[in-house]
């Protein structure tokens, strides 16, 4: 028997990989004096704690991206099948309330959103 613990699945690949790709990025900046650069990073927030979704109240902080166009896109826990522990999966809903970027049944195991 595994260890019972809760599993923060993410977000799928396609849904990581348009964010790399479409999401609002900080400025860079560089010190002039010891020239250690920032900035770069994806611009977004913490919009809410699903940590009631975990086993030990530990489920992930879900953020809200800006896009490059202005517009937001923010997590959403898609489903939480159970193995050894609750199996967190994430998905994408854009400013209209489509969602975007789930994963498959196949994977999650699951038919539908809880």
């Amino acid at each position: 028997m595994g260890m019972r613990m809760t599993q923060n699945m993410g977000l799928p690949p396609a849904a990581d990989a348009f964010l790399k790709r479409e999401c609002l990025r900080a400025l860079n900046h560089e010190c002039p004096t010891c020239h250690h650069k920032t900035g770069g990073e994806m611009v977004c927030e913490v919009y809410e704690d699903a940590s009631e979704q975990g086993m030990f109240d530990d489920g992930p902080q879900l953020r809200k991206y800006t896009l490059n166009g202005g517009s937001t896109v923010k997590e959403v826990v898609q489903c939480t099948p159970w193995d050894c522990g609750p199996m967190i999966y994430l998905c994408l809903k854009d400013d209209y309330g489509n969602t975007l970027f789930q994963w498959p049944k196949e994977e999650t195991g699951m038919e539908e959103e809880e």
